[in-house]
């Protein structure tokens, strides 16, 4: 379980002044939940992941992870147990290994890094069956550098890197906005199918309104570093495109 509690964030700016990002941000997310941030540019959604990431620690509050308070843990530290996922497909993986390089690094993630053992044939093929889930044909890639592939197979094998251990907490930083829509449909698919079959406790930050009906089980609306609203259940399942359109205008004086 995640628990947020008061958090705030302030960032000093060159003229003297100061941006308040997060104000008194409070969040229980229970294990297993997958937790969609939404709002536009500004809201501080991408500064609360950076706070549970421990990119930065907060200017106040306190953040804990199944009853272990990390605030003050860095992304080094948290990365035993924590897994992300950038925007930029090219930050997730090492393009210069193989694509089988790359699964066995994600496999051996809080371990002794020694990238060649257990690379054989059978861990080849566990690879493969891994891969072979996402439909992109990444299970006959296996030894081709991972700077060849596409970035929406890129993206695919970043997900399942970041899963093929399960994580405490799988963070998730607007992952498909860099895709064509295909390809950020098929990585959406195989997002929810692997944190559901492995129970992560998952928060993904989204610009799309389209993804807040369509997956998770709660979405939170950030406004000017604040909770604006929530959604769960049949509630969010049952939001439209226009509804938040026309929420999000009246947010943001549209």
């Amino acid at each position: 379980m995640i628990l947020l509690s008061n958090i705030s964030q302030r960032f000093e700016r060159p003229d003297g002044g100061a941006t308040l990002a997060l104000h008194d941000v409070s969040l229980e997310i229970p294990r297993g939940e997958f937790l969609l941030l939404a709002g536009t540019n500004g809201s501080g959604k991408s500064t609360l992941l950076n706070v549970l990431a421990g990119v930065f620690p907060p200017t106040s509050g306190q953040v804990q992870i199944d009853g272990l308070d990390v605030t003050r843990h860095g992304p080094e530290r948290r990365a035993v147990s924590l897994a992300r996922v950038f925007q930029n497909p090219y930050l997730s993986t090492a393009g210069t290994l193989t694509v089988a390089e790359n699964m066995r690094l994600a496999e051996l993630r809080g371990g002794t890094r020694i990238l060649r053992l257990g690379l054989n044939r059978t861990a080849k093929t566990r690879h493969a069956d891994a891969l072979a889930a996402c439909g992109m044909g990444l299970e006959n890639f296996l030894d081709r550098p991972t700077n060849t592939l596409s970035g929406g197979q890129r993206q695919a094998l970043a997900v399942v890197m970041a899963t093929i251990v399960t994580p405490k907490v799988l963070l998730l930083d607007e992952h498909t906005a860099a895709l064509d829509p295909e390809a950020a449909e098929k990585v959406m698919q195989l997002t929810a199918r692997l944190v559901s079959e492995h129970a992560i406790t998952t928060v993904m930050v989204t610009h799309s309104l389209d993804h807040l009906p369509r997956f998770g089980t709660r979405a939170v609306l950030l406004h000017l570093g604040r909770v604006q609203e929530e959604w769960s259940g049949a509630e969010k399942s049952a939001l439209t495109s226009n509804e938040l359109q026309q929420r999000f205008a009246g947010l943001y004086g549209g």
